[in-house]
């Protein structure tokens, strides 16, 4: 499912669709910005099991990751699935992303991929966080319905974050698979704006 701006042309999305040869179809959002309310109409015009929330301004390194994916989701206790995001550059953007009181910011103990990471080598193997950053995150249909999908409360920032932390108080594992590679251009096909009122709150 492409979910498009309300400026958007449902004809060209669907080109682009069909240029790319991927089944489904382009939805239009309403007018104003809003990044939960877009992914919680976008998995509501899906029809499978697993839901995969990825970012228009990203790029996949990594071939055959949907069998990681739909491993990792097999385990009952596992509510979402993200992967290793780098920077244009090639460093490291995110492997997880770690959240406290007030505060919640992206792992990255070591800007070079290649490397272990950390003396828990979470740059080699999957592992559990706190949070998965919205640009690329998974999960069971069935768990996301659970949890009520993501949070109006937060429109534009730190909704990736309240649902894993959601996720987490039932008990559910978030996981980070970093064989999973993406380019992640971050704000690039919008301005950035990050909502630190709503965290602080």
């Amino acid at each position: 499912i492409l979910v498009i701006n309300q400026n958007d042309e449902v004809s060209s999305a669907d080109y682009l669709l069909q240029h790319f040869e991927l089944l489904g179809h382009s939805v239009r959002d309403e007018s104003d910005f809003n990044f939960s309310r877009k992914c919680n109409l976008g998995a509501s015009q899906s029809s499978g099991d697993i839901l995969i929330f990825l970012n228009d301004d990203t790029q996949f390194i990594t071939k055959n990751w949907l069998d990681t994916v739909v491993c990792l989701l097999s385990e009952d206790d596992v509510a979402a699935v993200g992967a290793m995001l780098l920077n244009a550059d090639g460093t490291v953007q995110s492997c997880g992303d770690r959240v406290g009181e007030s505060t919640a910011d992206h792992y990255r103990p070591d800007p070079l991929p290649d490397n272990s990471g950390d003396s828990m080598q979470r740059y080699l193997v999957d592992h559990e966080t706190t949070s998965i950053t919205g640009a690329f995150l998974c999960c069971r249909t069935e768990i996301f319905q659970t949890l009520n999908g993501f949070s109006s409360a937060f429109p534009n920032s730190y909704q990736d974050v309240d649902f894993c932390v959601r996720a987490r108080r039932q008990n559910f594992r978030c996981v980070i698979a970093p064989s999973i590679r993406i380019v992640h251009f971050e704000s690039c096909s919008r301005e950035p704006a990050v909502d630190v009122e709503t965290l602080e709150t």
